[in-house]
């Protein structure tokens, strides 16, 4: 990554790429070593890897790669297809246990994947600014896809000049890669050049959008192609494919052993024509890396010393020169990043811990003057208020979509001073069609005493009419007292005891999704979509516990994947030293 200049540095503040790159080299490596030796440790990297990948934020990313690779592997070793499937059929006669707890854990992996994609396509979550016609929150529509293509994130306006103005994200090629390439053209090529080359032009072709027909083709055909979330990520993949390429094209070069004199002559005069040549080309260009020339006559004076016989026997210098080749230019580049890159990040004065990363629950949401006092305040991981309703227009992941509606279509002034109270207590609920905007905002503004709900939620309305309750308030609950005290909170669950002195319609001012399941004093009770956005729940009177749980059941399910994983882990330390892997 170093050769490729400021993109590199986005590894440190993004770890997905990193991720998924180191994920995607290892299963390669370990692919290969399987195909070599069958050994049962490297069928477990491909599998952990894997489980690496499908549990990233999409596994799509290397499930591309990997069917250029199969189809490039399909069409230059036709004869070696079988040959291969039949030492994977072989293995798993061999090692049946073993390959099942491995397909158990890959398809367990898979699982996260699946439910956030079905989840997707409930019609209760959205993010606002990327859902599509598709009808699914996970997919994205072509322009957006587009957008993160390298066109936008990467600077590629200029290959080999205006780098001394470089900023975190700019693209550049490094002058001895070309070198390496242009001499490289006179080697024979291979069928493993060609699939390197083959691998990394697709990748490269895709993550370029709509510049070129192939990922419109893909957008349209291949449905996984509306879920990418940054394209400029197969972009990404294929620098480690490249950089194969550059350094076996190197490796070939150096092979070169010319049998007569005059073909010795005419290497060095190719080896200087390029050298010039590219040379005079960049003395076309504005401003390019002052380095460039620097690196081109070491570079011409390596391997005109190479294969002029001087460094026989002496290894150290080749190596001195190549890390001197390799890293000048990338130092300089990464200089200019430096002194231009904007530094705007607080770094924390104290050491983190996992304490100071549990939501805290505040029964009043901060004003934005005092939310921004307490995030100066704030120290790292700490967790601002979270309780699951975003009052900010602007924000792209709003999540939920009541949450979104209501953002959308009341003012924020008149919405914002009701939703500041996590909890408000009623006498009363009346039904309420979901299209009745007007009516809606004018509740808000008003704030009388009945609760909204869905006419199926209403039905109780009639036993809880009182003439005299219409014209009290509600109970605006903003601290903890005898009627209300939260025991426990976190980001999917609250409890808390209540203690009213007659039956209450309770709301609670968070993001209403129907998978979210109540328990009053034990025993299941249902959840309305109260005041159109929000949780609501009838409590009796007197003293009460009162639980909410979001997606109970994953818990135990994670768990299980708990302990699953802990004995396959057993299993593979025993199967090692019973020298089975």
């Amino acid at each position: 990554m170093l050769m490729f200049s400021s993109v590199g540095t986005n590894i440190f503040n993004d770890v997905l790429p990193v991720l998924i790159m180191v994920a995607a080299i290892w299963f390669f490596y370990f692919l290969v070593g399987f195909v070599q030796t069958q050994g049962k440790k490297f069928f477990a990297g491909m599998t952990f890897c894997l489980m690496i990948l499908v549990t990233m934020f999409l596994p799509f990313y290397f499930i591309t790669l990997l069917s250029i690779c199969a189809l490039l592997f399909l069409i230059l070793y036709p004869r070696d297809v079988k040959r291969v499937g039949l030492l994977f059929l072989e293995f798993n006669r061999k090692h049946k246990v073993f390959v099942l707890f491995c397909v158990i854990s890959l398809l367990l992996a898979l699982v996260p994947g699946v439910l956030w994609y079905s989840d997707g396509k409930s019609g209760e979550y959205l993010v606002s600014w990327r859902q599509t016609q598709e009808g699914n929150a996970v997919a994205l529509t072509s322009e957006m896809i587009n957008a993160s293509g390298i066109i936008g994130p990467f600077s590629m306006e200029s290959l080999f000049s205006g780098l001394a103005y470089n900023n975190v994200g700019a693209y550049y090629l490094p002058v001895w890669c070309v070198v390496v390439f242009l001499l490289g053209l006179i080697v024979k090529i291979d069928k493993r050049s060609v699939f390197l080359w083959g691998a990394a032009a697709i990748l490269i072709l895709i993550s370029l959008g709509d510049v070129t027909p192939i990922y419109p083709f893909f957008y349209e055909h291949v449905f996984f192609f509306k879920l990418y979330r940054n394209l400029h990520f197969l972009f990404l993949l294929s620098i480690p494919i490249i950089v194969l390429l550059v350094v076996g094209q190197l490796r070939d070069f150096l092979k070169l052993n010319p049998p007569s004199p005059g073909q010795q002559k005419n290497l060095i005069i190719y080896i200087f024509a390029v050298h010039v040549s590219f040379g005079v080309f960049l003395s076309l260009l504005h401003n390019p890396l002052k380095s460039s020339y620097a690196i081109l006559v070491l570079s011409c004076i390596f391997f005109l010393s190479y294969f002029l016989g001087h460094f026989q026997k002496k290894e150290r210098i080749v190596w001195a020169f190549l890390l001197v080749l390799i890293s000048a230019q990338s130092l300089e580049v990464f200089s200019y990043m430096t002194r231009n890159a904007s530094h705007w990040f607080e770094y924390s004065q104290k050491p983190y811990s996992s304490k100071e990363s549990s939501p805290k629950f505040k029964f009043v949401r901060p004003t934005e003057e005092e939310k921004a006092t307490d995030r100066r305040l704030q120290g790292f991981g700490d967790i601002d208020d979270t309780s699951g309703f975003v009052l900010a227009d602007e924000n792209k992941y709003v999540g939920v979509k009541w949450p979104y509606l209501l953002l959308s279509n009341i003012k924020e002034d008149v919405l914002k001073d009701y939703v500041r109270y996590k909890f408000v207590a009623y006498d009363q609920v009346k039904p309420f069609e979901d299209g009745d905007l007007k009516a809606l905002e004018k509740f808000f503004a008003e704030k009388p005493n009945v609760a909204l709900v869905p006419s199926e939620g209403a039905k109780r309305e009639a036993a809880l009419t009182k003439a005299s309750s219409r014209h009290n308030p509600p109970d605006f609950i903003s601290q903890e007292g005898p009627e209300l005290k939260v025991t426990d909170f976190d980001l999917n669950r609250i409890e808390f005891q209540t203690h009213f002195d007659k039956e209450k319609f309770l709301v609670y001012n968070d993001s209403y999704q129907s998978d979210w399941k109540a328990f009053v004093n034990g025993k299941p009770a249902k959840i309305y979509r109260a005041n159109y956005a929000f949780k609501g729940l009838w409590l009796p009177q007197g003293a009460n516990t009162v639980q909410l749980f979001y997606r109970r059941e994953r818990e135990f399910f994670n768990l299980f994947l708990i302990v699953y994983f802990w004995y396959f882990m057993f299993y593979l330390i025993w199967s090692f030293k019973k020298a089975k892997i």
